[in-house]
């Protein structure tokens, strides 16, 4: 018992707090409802298509020119693949050793990555690639 209460102590993020934490993150990301859906859908159309393709596929015509090939949202945006914050990194930061930009260095707002992250989601990650 008293190792649990030090620990209390020492962590203040105690399950409820934990709770509360993923429950904020949640909602700072946005929800996929309709209207974050259609600025993702926006979002990806303007700055993604044009590499990652109308499916997603990493087929568009400037990423058949790319080495290494765009990443096929199918497989990369399927559940259980790849965690919404490893999907968000990339997409604000770029990934290194490709072509995919910094987004956020590049105008896009924490509203506009959640919800392309929410529109691929939602388009590509249920395709059964």
């Amino acid at each position: 018992m008293a190792r649990r209460v030090a620990h209390e102590i020492k962590n203040p993020l105690t399950p409820i707090a934990l709770s509360a934490q993923r429950i904020q993150r949640h909602l700072d990301k946005g929800v996929p409802d309709e209207q974050s859906l259609a600025m993702g859908k926006d979002v990806y159309v303007t700055y993604c298509e044009t590499c990652h393709g109308e499916t997603g596929r990493g087929d568009g015509p400037s990423g058949l020119r790319l080495v290494p090939r765009p990443a096929d949202l199918r497989i990369h945006t399927a559940p259980g693949v790849h965690t919404d914050g490893e999907l968000y990194y990339w997409v604000a930061y770029g990934f290194p050793g490709s072509a995919m930009p910094a987004w956020k260095e590049n105008g896009l707002t924490d509203q506009q990555i959640w919800s392309v992250i929410n529109y691929a989601r939602a388009e590509f990650g249920n395709s059964g690639a």
